[in-house]
């Protein structure tokens, strides 16, 4: 198995790029847009770089050069602040560790007044603008999928009569917040944190989070669930919140409590109402955590 999914010897001084392997897309079939000439509209730094068809129409010209695209995308951007993102909300750059993209194939577009916005690497999603997120281009997060067989009566692991494999659980929350949700339909989250991409520690991250979730853990608990934590899955997240300016990509890693560690510990429900919850595709999970819990049940050889 690939070394880079776990959590290095020297994980309390990782930093949340020392062990990423950036995604190189493959490049789409031959356009007419003549990335040599175009260096009025894209960012010289990525001219050579490569977008998905998606962002193509069937003669080959790119999307965003079409006055259609504007006029029938609709423009939303989060309507409360103040945010010290907005002000620079076109100056994006990926040079700037903390705002680099997994993704090889970004783009940015320059518009006539001299203003630049950037490209979803992942194609149009039929919103443009910020939308609901925080930060125009790439916002990263962590999902943390906390797991532990589910046991009967007598503490035999349950097996789905499915595909009789076991079932596992996982610690879920509900969110009501409908500028998160966007459509006001509740739907089961992960337990997730922003970061700052290359700068912030992902010891930490974890760490805090979990010590979130169960208040009473002790440091020894955490030191053997992080030494046990493997990375299940990075890259962009299929979230309904993406738009074609502004993005999630998530780092998610795995513990399996084999060992039975956080049996006796307390959730503390009062912030976000954690609860324990069957891992099962026909669960009503947020857009693109299933793909998540998936890799993770993959993983263990348990049910989905």
């Amino acid at each position: 198995m690939d070394p880079s999914y776990y959590f290095p010897s020297d994980y309390q001084k990782l930093r949340t790029t020392d062990y990423v392997y950036f995604i190189k897309p493959e490049p789409p079939e031959s356009s007419n847009l003549n990335f040599d000439q175009e260096t009025d509209f894209l960012s010289k730094a990525r001219l050579k770089k490569y977008l998905p068809k998606r962002w193509f129409t069937e003669d080959k010209m790119a999307l965003f050069y079409q006055k259609d695209y504007f006029d029938k995308t609709p423009y939303v951007d989060k309507p409360i602040g103040p945010y010290p993102d907005i002000p620079e909300c076109y100056k994006v750059s990926f040079e700037d560790e903390t705002r680099r993209s997994f993704y090889t194939n970004i783009v940015s577009v320059n518009t006539n007044d001299g203003l630049r916005f950037i490209i979803n690497p992942s194609g149009p999603t039929g919103l443009r603008g910020r939308g609901v997120l925080e930060k125009w281009g790439v916002n990263h997060l962590v999902h943390l999928v906390i797991t532990r067989w589910k046991k009967n009566a007598q503490f035999c692991a349950c097996v789905h009569s499915k595909d009789m494999r076991p079932i596992l659980e996982t610690i879920v929350f509900k969110c009501t917040d409908k500028k998160e949700i966007m459509d006001g339909t509740e739907a089961y989250f992960l337990p997730n944190s922003s970061y700052k991409f290359g700068t912030d520690n992902m010891y930490q991250i974890c760490a805090k989070k979990i010590c979130e979730i169960f208040p009473e853990i002790t440091n020894d608990i955490i030191e053997k669930i992080l030494t046990n934590t493997k990375r299940v899955y990075y890259g962009y997240l299929d979230d309904k919140r993406n738009t074609d300016n502004a993005w999630i990509e998530t780092q998610c890693f795995n513990f399996h409590d084999e060992s039975e560690l956080l049996n006796n510990l307390q959730i503390d429900n009062q912030k976000k109402n954690y609860e324990w919850k069957i891992v099962d595709s026909n669960e009503n999970y947020f857009t693109g955590l299933s793909k998540l819990l998936n890799r993770a049940t993959k993983y263990n050889g348990a049910h989905f």
